[in-house]
């Protein structure tokens, strides 16, 4: 018995982050309840103020613990580089589309932050700065390399590591508004990004050179 407690114990906050994600999500930031949310686990509102000490942090907590994965998966020690940089377009495109269509909930974090950002301007700043820039900077070291190489011409690699995240998150927005009303064929609007990179950036092969 001693073990189970210790058990449902050690997975309380977890429980709780799931049960403020649904109700935030429901109901947005101002009109949650915390009793709405300890009933989703059924647990008392004191518990949640045990964790979390107020509504405000819960919702940070919620936030960054969404927004960590993505920063995981995008650590510069994470990539495969392969020194082809037309490969790595690739596999850059596909990790970015792949991590938003297999997480959901984070299509729903860009929701909260939009939705509030004006009541927690700082924190978006800080998330931003935790989450989204160490993985534009990565992903600029990688085009300065490209440019170091002469496979690309010279520019603001940030902006471009910017610009490659951005139809992600425009396919990631539109599922938000449309749901399933507006379909987008997915492997097309795919297919399409990495060609335009592809022919937009890459210089042509010096005649006779052949590829690596």
């Amino acid at each position: 018995m001693a073990g189970i407690r210790s058990k449902q114990k050690a997975e309380r906050p977890d429980q709780i982050l799931d049960a403020a994600f649904d109700e935030f999500v429901r109901t947005g930031y101002g009109a949650a309840r915390l009793e709405d949310i300890a009933k989703r686990v059924g647990i008392t509102k004191g518990t949640i103020y045990f964790y979390y000490g107020s509504k405000e942090n819960l919702f940070k907590t919620l936030v960054r613990s969404l927004s960590a994965p993505l920063a995981t998966e995008f650590q510069e020690k994470e990539w495969e580089w392969s020194g082809d940089i037309a490969a790595d377009i690739d596999y850059i495109v596909s990790r970015l589309y792949r991590f938003i269509l297999e997480n959901p909930k984070f299509r729903e974090v860009l929701r909260l932050l939009v939705a509030e950002v004006d009541r927690f301007p700082e924190f978006v700043d800080d998330n931003f700065a935790e989450f989204a820039d160490p993985i534009f900077a990565s992903l600029s070291r990688r085009f300065d390399l490209a440019v170091a190489d002469g496979d690309i011409e010279p520019t603001n690699t940030y902006e471009l590591a910017r610009f490659m995240v951005a139809p992600p998150m425009f396919l990631n927005i539109t599922s938000l508004l449309f749901g399933n009303r507006k379909a987008t064929d997915t492997d097309a609007f795919i297919s399409i990004h990495k060609s335009v990179l592809r022919n937009g950036l890459l210089k042509p092969k010096a005649a006779g050179e052949t590829s690596a």
